[in-house]
């Protein structure tokens, strides 16, 4: 509620708008023009940034955890999540696996069983739900992704910032990755773990894996195909 309190003052500060005449604090305002955008990361790619950032920097111990144990260690804890209240249970919801369904779903996205025994990223992985347990969350991720006007993927951003200076008007890029703590670390997951673990991880991350492909297909079209899709949607 807080939020939404802040989020109407800000709207109702506005004064200044965009159209075909000028708009001053004395004219009527317009509604103002909502734009709804976010952004999405390999999934392997934020688990293991994520590691890094909670469970390596930002861990109170002087023992880090190793990357399976941290994981094994935030989805216990993640169990404890109630939707609505904040802090650390929610925090650790970033552990997750299919971390972005979850999100996109309204945290309707179950937990798979939980592996109890010595844990390594063979083992953590092994667990699967079924289609009754995953489908209608994922049917949801997908209907509220849809209703984006952009999904970013975090590894085009870099070099592909069109589609942010069409629809948001932002021109500066300098810095296009900051970090609120500690460095910039390499986070390509396919670098830094085995064949084995990778996979593991993408099979236990699948439903994750097809939003993300999904979405940079939907972000690259809109990029590089945008004068056939004028053209489509003049001609239906």
């Amino acid at each position: 509620p807080h939020m939404l309190k802040f989020q109407a003052k800000s709207l109702a500060d506005l004064n200044r708008g965009v159209g075909n005449g000028p708009i001053t604090p004395s004219s009527p305002r317009p509604d103002p023009l909502l734009i709804f955008v976010t952004s999405l990361r390999d999934p392997i790619n934020r688990l293991l940034s994520a590691y890094k950032f909670w469970g390596v920097l930002h861990h109170p111990g002087d023992v880090k955890p190793s990357f399976p144990q941290w994981l094994q260690n935030i989805q216990g804890r993640a169990r404890k999540f109630n939707k609505g209240l904040m802090g650390a249970a929610f925090r650790s919801n970033v552990g997750n696996f299919n971390f972005a369904t979850w999100k996109f779903s309204n945290g309707t996205m179950p937990f798979p069983p939980q592996y109890q025994g010595p844990p390594s990223l063979l083992s953590i992985t092994e667990n699967s739900m079924n289609e009754r347990d995953w489908l209608m969350p994922f049917r949801m991720a997908v209907h509220t992704l849809s209703h984006f006007d952009l999904v970013i993927p975090m590894e085009l951003l870099s070099d592909h910032t069109e589609s942010l200076q069409e629809l948001l008007g932002w021109t500066k890029f300098d810095k296009d990755h900051v970090v609120p703590s500690g460095k910039i670390l390499n986070n390509e997951a396919n670098s830094q773990l085995s064949g084995a673990e990778y996979d593991a991880l993408w099979s236990a991350n699948w439903l994750d894996i097809i939003l993300y492909h999904w979405s940079r297909a939907v972000f690259l079209t809109r990029q590089h195909c945008k004068h056939s899709l004028k053209e489509q949607a003049y001609k239906d």
